[in-house]
Parts: structure tokens; sequence; C-alpha cells
């Protein structure tokens, strides 16, 4: 075979078999998953979970100042920057396929009912967890007594 006939062979099946990934990696394209993300977003309680630390911040400010301030951080939070550092994280740690899969879960009923009681659980969660840490380190603390 030539070499003209075997740099042209050689070129054809290269197109060929690099073809393929080239379009898988275009169809997970940042722009696709920001998209995806924004998406995501719109079926999601975000601004709900943003309300529910405010109320749990707002808990340790006195009691008679508490309205005021749930009032001053409402005023403050910036959604639109919120929303855009949101889809930045979003886009970063999850695929296009993954993101889409989030919105039809979160969009559908069960998603949302198991959204509505995250906070919650999280909340059960983080209490445990930090019980627990706090015995580990009584219990570390008294064996470097011995």
């Amino acid at each position: 075979m030539k070499r003209s006939t075997q740099l042209a062979v050689s070129l054809t099946l290269g197109i060929t078999l690099l073809a393929p990934l080239a379009f898988a990696q275009s169809a997970d394209s940042s722009e696709d998953r920001k998209a995806a993300a924004l998406r995501y977003l719109k079926v999601s309680r975000t601004q709900s979970l943003m309300n529910d630390m405010i109320e749990i911040v707002s808990k340790q400010v006195p009691e008679d100042q508490r309205e005021e301030c749930i009032a001053l951080m409402r005023r403050l939070v910036d959604n639109e920057r919120l929303e855009r550092l949101i889809v930045d994280a979003l886009a970063r740690h999850y695929t296009l396929a993954e993101l889409q899969a989030m919105e039809k879960f979160y969009g559908s009923p069960e998603g949302r009912s198991i959204q509505t009681k995250l906070t919650g659980y999280l909340t059960d969660v983080m209490t445990i967890f930090q019980s627990e840490v706090m015995r580990i380190l009584a219990t570390a603390r008294g064996e470097e007594e011995l």
C-alpha cells in the first residue's frame, strides 16, 4: 500500500473512532450543565432552604430581636448572586445526566416531599454527629489522662 493511501486510511480511521468521543464531550459541556442546573433550581426548594437557614441562624439572636434580624437577613440576601454561585457549584460537581435526573426526581411528588423533610432530617443528623463527636472527645481526653 502506498504511503499516501496508508495516511488517508489512518486519518479516516482516526476521525471515525474519535468523532463519537468529541460528540460525547460536547453533549456534557459546562453551558449544558449550567442550563440543566438552572432547570433543577426551578423545581428544587433552594429558596426555601435559604429561608430555613435564616430561621435556624436567627435562633442565636435574642427573641426580642429575632424578627428584625430575620427581616434584615432576608433583605440582604442577594438571590441572583446566590443562584449564580449555586448553578456554578452544581455544574462543577455533577454531570449533565445527573442534573437531569435530579430535576426529574425533585420535580416529582416524591422528590418534593423529600425536600420538604430534608431540613428537619439534616438538623437531626447534625445533632447526632455533634453529640457523637463530643462523646468521642470526652473519651479521648479520659484516655489521655491514663
